[in-house]
């Protein structure tokens, strides 16, 4: 008998044999990788201090967890490394950062080491076979460290001088409504105002104040979403509409109710609204100073401007004239969320036609011409709009661009082909991108000839203009609604950077002008309706729109100019 045919002696062998299976099973995929990261330029700045600790987080580990430190491969260098076992195969990728864990235990991750790397930007090694030692990195530190140690004021300092030049170095018509001496006037008095009692908002207003005085609409300050994450919850519930010498109650941000639809507001805690806008207007951006944008953009985002100027209280105390009355009354609403004001602030885009029973018109809504990547589907939704009006003979057609943005000149000016009378050019001249549209455009197969009324309103922006001035300049339509938001000229191609401390959006056109092939128009006046006509608060009350209620009932007799 073979030793290890004895019961005894197979049992061992089967348990030889299992444990050795199973330690080849757990060492396979295991790779050792060892980083490394020279700290020196980050020491020598003064953001990489005596207590601190360097750390790496990946895909490798949840990006969570302190256990993967680096130390100095010689004591006193910044040269630093660290060596670990990582579950991975060769051909695998893994993802990773470094970060700063200061001594008072807050942490400093890279910024974006690897901008190749979409969202994030990690840094990203692939596994190989054998050796896996990374080249030396360099720590990429971002504006968090960058300004560690810096005081509030420092801070906001170095965001204005970055504003400043941001601005300098690429808007095209910085100097076209204020000359360049006021300018340099209005930066030199707002950067010497900022002290140590300056705080967010302050410094919003600053800044708004001097992008206002460039009359460009696309130039403005946009506040992240993590500085109304860091407050309290509490914002304006009420959806505005603001008219000429009144402001009215269009709905609610969420369920907080209490007020009628239609009711004109008079006070907010104890302050006319009269007064509250008077303020805001200051800081408001816009094509050639056009007031109907600003107090479109103060309605449109009043909860986040009554936040930043008044701060978030934990009621609203609101005076109001009820549709039907004729008094003065009160009421304590409860504030609604951001995430409520949001889910309606965020609307949709709507493209759509419409022919209302019992009348010889076809609408069609159009409320922003924002479809970049989607132009032949915008094109042919327009050539269905327009076969279905030719095969149903439909004499009048009524445009809606209320609150219409801007967007696309190429989605514009195809249907701008269907109202010409004959081919006319859409731009003054040929810009990159839309040369051919410094051309006469041509005119399309089932151009109309009916007659045609647009809805317009101070939420007209942009591409907007250059399609109303156009229409407007060859007195192709009628408008009916409120001023225009816009006029025929317009900076465009924006970008929008982040202020290294604030994190404030700083939206600003770089390039050129966008300018509409029209002759005579003054930049600093709107496209203005032929019928001003205002929704009024028996409309809101009603649930009606007043505006086009207005042109089906008097289309008929409506006369084009």
């Amino acid at each position: 008998m073979r030793e290890y045919d004895h019961p005894q002696m197979c049992i061992k062998a089967f348990l030889s044999f299992f444990i050795l299976g199973m330690l080849s099973i757990s060492l396979h995929g295991q790779v050792n990788v060892t980083f490394n990261v020279d700290m020196k330029s980050l020491a020598d700045s003064g953001y990489f201090l005596d207590g601190d600790r360097l750390l790496v987080r990946g895909s490798f580990n949840g990006w969570a967890g302190n256990q993967h430190e680096l130390s100095p491969g010689v004591p006193g260098s910044y040269h630093y490394t660290v060596s670990f076992d990582i579950a991975a195969e060769p051909g695998d990728t893994i993802q990773y950062k470094f970060v700063v864990l200061s001594k008072e235990s807050k942490e400093y991750w890279e910024a974006q080491p690897d901008p190749a790397n979409p969202d994030y930007g990690n840094r990203m090694w692939q596994i190989r076979e054998g050796v896996n030692k990374i080249p030396e990195a360099v720590f990429d530190f971002g504006p968090d460290l960058g300004s560690r140690g810096l005081s509030q004021m420092e801070k906001f300092r170095q965001d204005f001088v970055q504003m400043r030049t941001l601005l300098e170095d690429n808007h095209p018509a910085l100097y076209d409504y204020t000359d360049k001496g006021m300018l340099d006037s209005l930066f030199d008095y707002y950067y010497a105002q900022i002290g140590d009692e300056t705080d967010y908002s302050t410094f919003y207003k600053y800044v708004s104040t001097i992008l206002a005085h460039i009359g460009c609409g696309h130039t403005k300050l946009f506040i992240p979403g993590a500085y109304w994450g860091s407050k309290p919850d509490h914002f304006f519930p009420l959806q505005l509409l603001i008219n000429t010498g009144e402001v009215l109650v269009r709905g609610f941000y969420g369920d907080v109710q209490g007020i009628p639809v239609g009711s004109q507001l008079t006070a907010i805690n104890g302050m006319p609204v009269d007064s509250i806008l008077e303020e805001m207007l200051p800081f408001e951006s816009s094509d050639g100073f056009i007031h109907s944008f600003k107090i479109h953009s103060i309605e449109r985002r009043f909860p986040e401007k009554y936040a930043l100027m008044y701060g978030f209280p934990e009621e609203f105390s609101i005076d109001y004239i009820p549709p039907d009355g004729a008094q003065v009354e009160n009421i304590l609403l409860k504030p609604a969320g951001f995430g409520q004001f949001m889910a309606v602030f965020r609307s949709s885009k709507e493209l759509s036609m419409t022919i209302p029973e019992g009348y010889d018109a076809a609408i069609i809504t159009i409320n922003t011409f924002g479809y970049y990547s989607e132009v032949p589907m915008f094109r042919a939704f327009i050539d269905s709009c327009f076969l279905v009006m030719k095969d149903q003979d439909i004499s009048n057609l009524i445009i809606d661009l209320r609150g219409n943005d801007g967007g696309d000149p190429y989605c514009a000016s195809y249907l701008f082909s269907y109202l010409e009378k004959e081919p006319v050019p859409y731009f003054i001249e040929a810009y990159p991108h839309y040369d051919t549209l410094a051309k006469p455009v041509p005119l399309a197969e089932n151009h109309y000839i009916g007659k045609v009324f647009v809805l317009i309103d101070g939420g007209g922006f942009s591409t907007n203009g250059h399609f109303c001035s156009l229409l407007k300049y060859h007195g192709l339509v009628t408008f009916v609604g409120t001023d225009l938001g816009a006029t025929f000229t317009c900076t465009g191609n924006v970008m929008y950077p982040t202020l290294d401390h604030t994190q404030l959006f700083l939206g600003t056109a770089r390039e050129r002008r966008y300018s509409a092939a029209v002759e005579g128009m003054d930049p600093r006046k709107p496209i203005v309706p032929d019928y001003f006509v205002e929704m009024s608060g028996a409309d809101l009350a009603a649930g009606r729109d007043g505006q086009l209620e207005y042109v089906l009932e008097n289309a008929e007799r409506i006369v084009p100019r």
